[in-house]
């Protein structure tokens, strides 16, 4: 949520679940991605500053997450370094790739505005998540403060 600064999914669009079984641990699974990539300050909602406050270790443990999250040898190779700026660059390729086609059909049916092009809304994804990483950086940088 804080990458894609999914505006309705601090508070909306969201359900929380977890796998069966007495340990299992409770997880956040968001949907509806319309509100996204805002160029705001990081979401955050009531649960998430009760946590940081009253949950000892939590900030520690989010911030550690974050820098794994970021490092492909700090994870399993399944998940890769999907967060890095190279990870997430490389599902934008594959991506880009995988939806050409469909774009086109897009365009063909709701006319793009003006000047707008697949390529150049790609390449404001790509400016989009490098402004991102830094602007997260520096938020989850804060935390080793709490």
């Amino acid at each position: 949520l804080k990458l894609t600064s999914n505006l309705e999914g601090a508070n909306y669009n969201l359900f929380l679940a977890r796998k069966g079984g007495p340990d299992a641990r409770f997880f956040i699974v968001p949907w509806d991605y319309d509100m996204t990539f805002h160029k705001q300050d990081v979401p955050s909602n009531a649960l998430v500053e009760r946590l940081h406050r009253d949950l000892p270790g939590y900030s520690r443990r989010v911030l550690e997450r974050w820098q794994a999250l970021l490092s492909a040898s700090s994870l399993p190779s399944s998940l890769g370094d999907r967060l890095s700026e190279k990870g997430l660059m490389a599902r934008v390729d594959a991506l880009e790739v995988e939806l050409a086609e469909a774009a086109g059909r897009n365009y063909r049916r709701w006319p793009n505005t003006p000047g707008e092009t697949w390529q150049g809304k790609v390449q404001e994804l790509r400016a989009y998540i490098v402004e991102r990483l830094q602007l997260l950086d520096a938020h989850f940088a804060t935390l080793e403060k709490r």
